[in-house]
């Protein structure tokens, strides 16, 4: 599974944790800003494997970035 996420490029966001209960899948994003971080908006690309994910995946998931108290609700496409 991969999720694409906008940023700082030289201070990506990193998922810290992730939770799948088979109806729903939770992935929070962290950025370690404790360094200069540039002011563009590149896309990172995260690639996550069954190991990390389980082997349902669930039709929505939930993107939790704590640090700027967002959540979005977001479609898993497959193909």
């Amino acid at each position: 599974m991969k999720v694409v996420t906008y940023g700082s490029g030289s201070c990506p966001a990193t998922a810290t944790a992730i939770e799948n209960d088979g109806s729903l899948l939770v992935i929070v994003f962290e950025v370690d800003a404790a360094g200069p971080c540039t002011a563009d908006m590149a896309p990172t690309t995260h690639s996550f494997s069954a190991e990390h994910v389980g082997e349902v995946i669930p039709d929505k998931a939930v993107v939790v970035f704590p640090e700027i108290n967002e959540e979005h609700v977001v479609d898993i496409i497959r193909g």
